[in-house]
């Protein structure tokens, strides 16, 4: 049930998009089918999200602690662990293998199908540095 997760719920009461599926139609396709739809999805946090989420709601209170940790250069402690889990480890040990069983299947057939363009470059966001 979308409305039952805090940040859809959130974004359906201000008018950024519908949470409610009583709301949602899909063109061709019958509501009872639709309610029969199983996409078998599941969601995990990876281990730096989940401490970030921690470390941020267990220190909001401690105002000297909380921007210590990241308001300040530590905060580049924390930026780092991430890249070197998702980009060094998670990517290359676990993510190379899901995204190769993806492309076997339907779904990833169609994703072979877009086109390939450039990557933009956003200068101003490599330039950023708030320490």
């Amino acid at each position: 049930e979308p409305l039952d997760i805090d940040y859809i719920k959130m974004a359906h009461e201000r008018g950024l998009g519908t949470g409610d599926v009583d709301q949602i139609e899909i063109a061709g396709m019958d509501k009872k089918e639709f309610e029969k739809l199983n996409f078998g999805f599941r969601v995990k946090k990876s281990p730096i999200i989940m401490w970030d989420q921690i470390l941020r709601k267990k220190t909001e209170n401690t105002r000297w602690l909380h921007h210590l940790l990241f308001y300040s250069p530590i905060f580049k402690t924390f930026i780092f662990a991430s890249e070197f889990y998702h980009d060094w480890f998670w990517y290359p040990v676990i993510g190379k293998r899901k995204i190769k069983e993806f492309m076997k299947t339907d779904w990833g057939e169609l994703f072979k199908k877009y086109p390939y363009g450039g990557f933009p470059e956003y200068k101003a966001v490599k330039e950023w540095d708030p320490y």
